[in-house]
């Protein structure tokens, strides 16, 4: 077994170390992401206005959520990331997410987007996009 591996990223100021999900853990919440962003990604194709598209896949993602998965991703993203401080850091499980995004509705989207994109969970949109727009996408 390979070691976890750690992540670090600034969001408004704010540093965090996270540690990659495990698949066994993360492939769950993966599907689930899948159908409920199924609705934007239907509407990429509809259109030939790229914001047009772009608003549309953002309706589509936010209407396919609902309050189990987003508690289940702040859960499951919360126990593996920390908020780092002078002196320290704050882990973001339990009563520490609770304590560190109250009242910041706006970087707790920012982290919960960010969290999505490290763990290679939406990586497949960028290729959406491009193949819609006609550009060839780099593969690593």
């Amino acid at each position: 077994m390979s070691a976890p591996q750690l992540k670090t990223f600034e969001l408004r100021g704010q540093k965090y170390r996270t540690t990659l999900l495990p698949a066994t853990q993360g492939r769950g919440l993966y599907l689930r992401l899948m159908k409920a962003f199924g609705a934007g990604l239907s509407g990429l194709t509809n259109t030939g206005d790229s914001f047009a598209a772009g608003l549309g896949f953002v309706a589509g993602a936010i209407a396919g959520l609902d309050q189990v998965l987003l508690d289940d991703l702040c859960e499951a993203f919360g126990a593996v990331t920390f908020a780092l401080r002078a002196g320290g850091e704050d882990s973001l499980k339990g009563a520490g997410f609770d304590a560190h995004f109250t009242g910041r509705y706006d970087l707790l989207t920012d982290w919960l987007v960010e969290m999505v994109k490290i763990n290679g969970m939406i990586s497949f949109l960028s290729e959406i996009l491009a193949a819609r727009n006609g550009a060839a996408t780099p593969k690593p």
